[in-house]
């Protein structure tokens, strides 16, 4: 019986979802149509808010979600992401009935005061906890044993999972807006990654290390003409290094024994050798080929909706790193990744984001912070204005905007508890103030592209 359930999954798949998902011809075809549906006409802006509190997390009744969505309507933001699952959960989304509850209460109260639905979720949050085969694998850097994490990114079957789960989610939400991919990356940045760093040395952390990515990796490598592929496995050091500006987190000296030496092999020259590029350019292809699929699911799941608008990425800047299976050429090629948004605190080094995008033919944007996590203060009000103007006159299509608490008038610095007054999540009038004025320079030229619901 649970093999013919199975079978009947990817036969769902392979006819109805994977022709949609990876077809090239389809892709044009479809966004010819998407443009019919565009109300670009209604402003070149889009402005979207982020933050405002009003997951479950925060148990945010539903006089605070209406007057929420009317402090953040009179902001002028256009799109808002609280609708969205919370982020750092790791429940099983699709038996969260709270979530759909509180989703569909958000989306009915934003929607009502003319603001748009941008929904993204944590990837992770798709895979059913019982099922180990979907799971990924990471290496333990002490012991060398492999450890059940995140998606198996190297499973053909792990990903048709994915796609179904996020067609039901989509089937389950109803029409949205945009869709967006945030801080989706494979293994963990490390403590100390800043925009200074050279190189990223986690690799360790990357949960492709299943049997089933390592098939996936031996097709790649003999592709690329690599030697003796069918023999090949995983590198992984085996001499112990600090951390330092080359390598962020340091590398570790794995412990290499008849557990896994099925599957790892001696390299030391990270990450300079054939086999490393290899792995490196093969998470990319990964990570790409995923990224793909969903955005195409979310724009077949949405072309119909004359207020679709797009699908974006966004992402620190100094995360957009071949380390973290990111490489922003091919993703920005991709055909419904429609934004390229330099997010959270590097919203100032839009510049990159604005060429690469721009190369591409696709449009750009960044994330300007109305307060800081982890700032117990407002950002500064040259910075608010010095930004979004700049950043429209250099053509910006987006602007996120973080923390939507801060607009909040119902929570005034006296009244909140002091873990909100330490992340600045308070009614910040001055900021906000900064920021209307910004929408009103916006309105007298460019305009905010808006959503016009009946």
């Amino acid at each position: 019986m649970k093999n013919a359930k199975l079978f009947l999954k990817n036969l769902f798949f392979l006819t109805l979802i994977l022709p949609l998902v990876q077809c090239e011809e389809i892709a044009p075809q479809l966004l010819e149509k998407s443009k019919k549906n565009s109300n670009e006409d209604q402003g070149k802006v889009i402005t979207t808010i982020l933050g405002t509190g009003l997951n479950i997390n925060f148990n945010a009744t539903d006089e605070q979600i209406e007057s929420s969505a009317i402090d953040l309507r009179d902001a002028g933001f256009a799109m808002s992401w609280d609708a969205s699952p919370i982020a750092g959960a790791s429940n099983f989304l699709l038996t969260s009935q709270e979530f759909f509850e509180r989703s569909r209460k958000v989306r009915e109260t934003m929607r009502a005061h003319g603001i748009g639905i941008a929904f993204g979720f944590n990837w992770s949050r798709l895979r059913p906890n019982n099922i180990d085969e979907l799971k990924g694998e990471r290496l333990d850097p002490t012991t060398g044993e492999f450890v059940k994490t995140n998606w198996n990114y190297g499973s053909s079957s792990a990903q048709h999972e994915f796609i179904q789960n996020a067609k039901i989610l989509f089937d389950s939400i109803g029409p949205i807006e945009m869709f967006y991919v945030d801080e989706v990356i494979l293994g963990a940045t490390g403590k100390n990654l800043t925009a200074n760093t050279v190189g990223v040395s986690t690799y360790w952390t990357s949960p492709t290390y299943t049997v089933e990515a390592l098939a996936s990796f031996r097709e790649y490598l003999q592709e690329q003409g690599y030697p003796n592929a069918v023999e090949a496995k995983f590198p992984v050091t085996t001499i112990e290094v600090p951390s330092s500006t080359n390598a962020n987190a340091g590398l570790p000296a794995i412990n290499i024994n008849e557990t896994n030496e099925d599957r790892l092999i001696e390299d030391n020259n990270w990450p300079n050798s054939d086999l490393w590029e290899h792995w490196y350019d093969w998470r990319v292809e990964l990570y790409s080929k995923w990224l793909r699929s969903i955005t195409t699911l979310a724009f077949v799941e949405n072309r119909s909706n004359p207020n679709w608008m797009g699908c974006y990425y966004e992402m620190p800047v100094h995360w957009m790193r071949r380390e973290l299976g990111q490489d922003i050429e091919k993703i920005v090629r991709l055909p419904h990744v429609d934004y390229i948004v330099a997010g959270y605190t590097t919203g100032y080094r839009y510049p990159f984001v604005k060429e690469v995008a721009e190369a591409a033919g696709k449009k750009w944007g960044l994330q300007i912070e109305i307060s800081r996590y982890n700032r117990s203060t407002g950002m500064p009000l040259d910075y608010i204005e010095d930004k979004f103007k700049n950043s429209v006159n250099d053509g910006a299509s987006i602007i996120t905007s973080y923390a939507g608490q801060s607009f909040r008038t119902d929570l005034p610095y006296e009244t909140v508890s002091e873990n909100r007054k330490s992340h600045g999540w308070y009614f910040m009038p001055e900021q906000v103030a900064t920021w209307k004025s910004n929408i009103e320079w916006l309105e007298e030229g460019e305009g905010v592209r808006r959503p016009v619901f009946d």
